[in-house]
């Protein structure tokens, strides 16, 4: 009987009772077991209708793990590892972490606490004295990688009730020391006492110095006046750099200086920040003579839109931004409108390719509408050279610092220089006494590929533009000395593309002799080529020669075309 309630199946037995019959086994169904809570436990025995009662049973039927089981609150950490995770240095001083399990309701002794990390049973603690804290130790042999691991316990009961996996409790591990001895910056472009407008536009490079205990994914983040700058740059080499872009040096609203700005960086490596804490303080300037720029990120090869652009003219020429074969030899002009609110002292320099030509310093007497005029020498112009689209521009600089205030670049088509290139000549001529020099068939050479015989031609050497570019040859006979008739089936073209070594100093180029020089005969062959020189095509010099191939005793023969045997 549990209880009240008669349960199981009854058994019958006959009188008198044999001991050997006993003890007798009964069955309590599962349904009286399935819910915790103390239980009475009897029998009933019968005989010609009259009960009897055996004294009850008291237990207790235990189906609940601890703390009702429910999971568990977290476990608790040491306070320095709850703020900065497992680090290196905490394990080298502590040798372990002590993992502390809170308090949890329906404790008896005989309770067992598993802890696991990442999976991994990390320990266990049984609950003898019910008044003494709950602590597992953590110890560096159950932590095989370094990262994040979620830490879990379970609470079981002697009755071997498991309960569920308490809160995750994440903490970060570090097995790697600490980055230490950290430097301050260097800033290379600062070593000249100022970051200025140039400076700042190319992008403040800060430098890293090597530290101690650098491993790989270490990265850099740099902070301007206390700012992060951009994201953490990934360190692949000592020193490493990062870049301030303008527009962090500019600060928005704008403010050109002269200030002041300190930046500083910290090492950054997983989810930790190591700062390094003196910094470097910068002196900044970016004043500039004339109007700021409105680009709040401009392009310093662009130039300033605030600034009128100038326009060139060439002394013969009437086209503007032209400089033609008819003005050379002569000075060119460029003009432009001047600028409102131009400070007296502020210097206008204009720039040929480059290259300061002239210069116009406001002196205050300039009305409204005052156009500045730059002379542009020849010489000037011979030096830049020839050049579809040669950039001419000028910039304004100021008493106050060394800043320059560039203006847009202007295209001017320059064709007035005259550009020689090294010359081109036959080898092997042969000196006849009367000619002088002539192709016959002593000129005549075995190709090195074996394709046939040539007649061999010399570049000279002396001019680097021509390396590496395809040079194209044009070889034609002609009946006259002048290269003015052409002899049909003569004409040959051909490219070469000389290395630097070769441009230096010289190379060698052939023309088949059949059937280009063949069919001349008796007659001339000319050979020049054509190069590109700043973008614009430049033809070499004609070497034209007498050419006689055919054989004396009128009988039509030529020189052989095939190889000697």
């Amino acid at each position: 009987m549990v209880g009240e309630d008669l349960v199981g199946t009854p058994q019958s037995f006959s009188l008198p009772f044999d001991p050997a019959d006993f003890p007798k086994t009964f069955t309590l169904p599962a349904d009286y077991t399935t819910n915790s809570g103390p239980v009475k436990l009897r029998y009933r025995a019968m005989y010609l209708g009259n009960p009897n009662y055996s004294d009850p049973l008291d237990f207790y039927v235990d189906t609940l793990a601890p703390n009702q089981s429910q999971p568990g609150r977290e476990l608790v950490l040491p306070a320095e590892v709850e703020a900065e995770g497992v680090t290196r240095e905490y394990l080298d001083a502590n040798g372990s972490v002590q993992l502390t399990i809170p308090d949890y309701t329906d404790a008896k002794p005989g309770d067992v606490i598993k802890a696991y990390a990442d999976a991994m049973e990390i320990g266990s603690f049984t609950r003898d004295d019910l008044t003494q804290p709950m602590v597992i130790e953590w110890t560096e042999d159950k932590m095989p990688h370094e990262g994040n691991y979620p830490l879990v316990y379970t609470l079981a009961d002697r009755s071997e009730n498991i309960g569920p996996r308490s809160t995750y409790k994440n903490v970060n591990v570090y097995l790697t020391a600490a980055p230490a001895n950290l430097v301050p910056p260097k800033v290379p472009q600062f070593d000249d006492g100022l970051i200025d407008l140039d400076d700042a536009q190319e992008g403040v490079g800060v430098q890293i110095d090597a530290y101690d205990n650098h491993v790989p994914g270490d990265a850099v983040q740099v902070f301007w006046a206390g700012v992060a700058v951009g994201v953490p740059v990934p360190i692949g080499g000592f020193p490493a750099f990062a870049t301030i872009p303008y527009l962090t040096v500019r600060e928005t609203p704008a403010d050109t200086g002269p200030k002041q700005k300190t930046v500083t960086y910290s090492i950054v490596r997983g989810v930790r920040s190591f700062p390094e804490p003196t910094g470097i303080e910068l002196d900044i300037d970016l004043r500039v003579g004339g109007p700021d720029n409105p680009d709040p990120d401009p392009d310093p090869e662009v130039g300033n839109p605030a600034l009128a652009v100038v326009t060139v003219q060439g002394a013969v020429s009437t086209a503007p931004n032209v400089i033609a074969p008819d003005d050379a030899g002569q000075p060119a002009t460029a003009s432009v409108d001047l600028y409102a609110g131009a400070v007296v002292g502020e210097v206008l320099h204009l720039l040929w390719n480059g290259v300061e030509v002239d210069t116009y310093t406001v002196d205050g007497n300039e009305g409204t509408g005052f156009k500045v005029e730059f002379n542009i020498a020849w010489e000037a112009i011979e030096a830049g050279g020839n050049a579809a689209a040669l950039p001419v521009r000028y910039v304004v600089s100021n008493a106050d610092n060394e800043n320059l205030n560039r203006s847009p670049i202007t295209d001017v088509a320059v064709s007035a220089v005259v550009v020689t290139l090294p010359a081109v000549t036959y080898l092997n001529l042969y000196d006849d006494p009367d000619e002088g020099p002539i192709i016959n068939c002593s000129t005549l050479r075995d190709d090195p590929l074996g394709t046939g015989k040539v007649i061999e031609v010399r570049v000279a050497g002396g001019e680097d533009r021509l390396a590496d570019q395809e040079l194209t040859f044009n070889f034609q006979g002609y009946s006259d000395a002048a290269g003015t008739t052409p002899i049909d089936n003569t004409d040959y073209e051909f490219t070469y593309t000389p290395s630097a070594q070769e441009a230096a100093s010289g190379f060698t180029v052939r023309v088949p002799y059949d059937p280009y020089v063949l069919n001349i005969r008796l007659g001339y062959g000319g050979i020049k080529y054509t190069a590109v020189i700043n973008e614009l095509p430049v033809l070499s010099a004609e070497e034209i020669r007498l050419v006689y191939v055919e054989l004396p005793g009128g009988g039509g023969e030529t020189c052989p075309v095939r190889f000697r045997r």
